[in-house]
Formats: C-alpha cells, sequence, structure tokens
C-alpha cells in the first residue's frame, strides 16, 4: 500500500525527498520550496500575512485575534476531499 503524505514541515519535505518517498507527498506547506519539485505539489497552508506590509504589532494583534473558521485555500481543500 502506497502512502499519502501531507508534509506540514518544510525540513520534513526534504526529509521525505532524500529518503525517496517524494512521489507519495501529496501536498506540502507554502514554505516548502526544496527540492524544487514541491512546486509542482498543492498548498495546504497559506501566508495570512504579506512580508512588508504589516508591522509587527499589527501582527501580534492578528494572532491575538485569530478567526476560528479554517482558511484553507481551495487546493487544500481539495487534497483534504481527496
Amino acid at each position: 500500500m502506497t502512502m499519502r503524505i501531507c508534509s506540514l514541515l518544510p525540513s520534513g519535505t526534504e526529509i521525505l525527498y532524500s529518503l525517496g518517498l517524494g512521489d507519495q507527498v501529496v501536498a506540502v506547506t507554502h514554505e516548502c520550496d526544496y527540492p524544487p519539485e514541491t512546486a509542482a505539489k498543492p498548498r495546504i497552508t497559506e501566508d495570512l500575512i504579506e512580508q512588508g506590509r504589516m508591522t509587527s504589532v499589527e501582527s501580534s494583534r492578528l494572532i491575538e485575534h485569530r478567526p476560528a473558521r479554517d482558511h484553507l485555500s481551495p487546493q487544500a481543500r481539495s487534497a483534504r476531499n481527496a
């Protein structure tokens, strides 16, 4: 039986590919950028803070008042429902 792996850490993604399990990785995070093959995988997370557009105070407020609803991208919803 082939595993279907969603990698939630960039370092974990790299390890999976190093172990030859890249073909079993079905989704990665928005931060996974290595190896280059990860670019073709669906993203199961997304960055809610645009870099350079928010001060640290604004970022802290956002984190404190995180909405409870899920913020999955359309790709992530598809991967979750697959």
